[in-house]
Parts: structure tokens; sequence; C-alpha cells
């Protein structure tokens, strides 16, 4: 009966969490970027659905500050970070190659 208990959860919980495509958060990232300039993480994250989105948005804003398309910038410790858009040539992101977050193996 224990077990069934965790195999019903662990169904749950796969079934039950949204997704979110890393390329598709890092594309609207750069879209508000290329309308706003300059925003704060709070502002690229309003329109985000769920926190899925919210998560997958942040782990989009961290490989573009590493393929060094995004600028962070930030007053002092613990103040609002903001975000620009570091590059004119925005990469494709159907071949953008992304850290694979969460992977079994990490």
């Amino acid at each position: 009966d224990q077990c069934m208990f965790f195999i019903h959860l662990i169904i749950i919980k796969q079934t039950a969490l949204p997704q979110a495509s890393l390329a598709e958060q890092a594309q609207i990232v750069v879209a508000e970027l290329k309308l706003s300039g300059k925003a704060s993480f709070s502002q690229l994250t309003r329109s985000a659905k769920n926190a899925t989105e919210r998560v997958t948005r942040f782990l989009a804003l961290l490989e573009l500050y590493r393929h060094r398309c995004v600028e962070f910038t930030q007053e002092s410790a613990l103040e609002e970070l903001y975000v620009t858009l570091d590059t004119k040539e925005i990469p494709d992101f159907n071949n953008f190659i992304f850290d694979e977050y969460g992977a079994a193996d990490d």
C-alpha cells in the first residue's frame, strides 16, 4: 500500500507540473529587452503564468548571460536586479545550446 501511495504521488507530480521551454522564455526576455532597453528582474518575470515559468525565465537569463547576450546591474546588495541587452546579434534560439538543468546526472 505504501509503495502504491508513492507511485501515485510520483504520477501526480509528473503530470501536474506545468512545462516551460527555456528557449521560449529566452525569446520572451529578449523581446522585452529590445522594447525597453533595460528591465528589472521583476518586470521580466511579471508576465510568467506560474512559478515554473518564473524559474525557467531565470534560467534563461543565466544562459543569456553565459552567452554574453545580457548584462546584470545592481545598485547594492539586495536591491533590484536590472538586465540590459548586451549584443545586437541575438542567437537563433532554435539552435541555442542550453545547459541541461535538472538532468539526472547533476
